[in-house]
């Protein structure tokens, strides 16, 4: 397995880059690298960031977008946020990741429609797929879930 860069930011104002080889780790037997808080810059958790590892590891995954706002402007009233919209070489996927404190299944469900909507006449973007937290507690689930989402 190759290489990936895995940014880790541990004080907001400065961003180093870490090398991150979940191969090299597994093979000597030890953990893999503790777990940043954030992705692309942004604040995240601990199943979105095992989300991200998961999404980096697919060939073909060409990229992802993480917590941006595709509807309305950033912390404006209408505005949708989405934890991420994923771009792979067979159509573009839209996730969520339910984390209880966070997500309101009513508030949820116009959400995704609106984002539904708004991706409607792509022709590439598959609708929202929602998914619990606990089913990124750990990598392996994390991974299993993304094979899951890019079906």
């Amino acid at each position: 397995m190759a290489d990936r860069v895995v940014w880790k930011n541990p004080g907001k104002h400065r961003a180093t880059r870490q090398r991150y080889n979940r191969a090299h780790y597994e093979a000597k037997g030890e953990q893999e690298p503790d777990l940043t808080g954030y992705i692309q810059g942004k604040d995240a958790t601990e199943g979105e960031e095992r989300a991200a590892r998961a999404l980096s590891d697919r060939a073909d995954v060409l990229s992802y977008s993480f917590r941006e706002v595709p509807v309305g402007a950033e912390m404006m009233p209408g505005s949708v946020e989405l934890d991420f919209y994923i771009q792979t070489d067979h159509g573009d996927y839209m996730l969520q990741i339910d984390e209880d404190k966070w997500h309101d299944p009513d508030k949820d469900a116009t959400n995704d429609a609106i984002l539904n909507q708004a991706f409607a006449g792509s022709g590439r973007t598959r609708p929202v797929k929602r998914f619990p937290a606990k089913d990124f507690e750990t990598q392996k689930k994390a991974s299993r879930t993304m094979e899951e989402v890019l079906l």
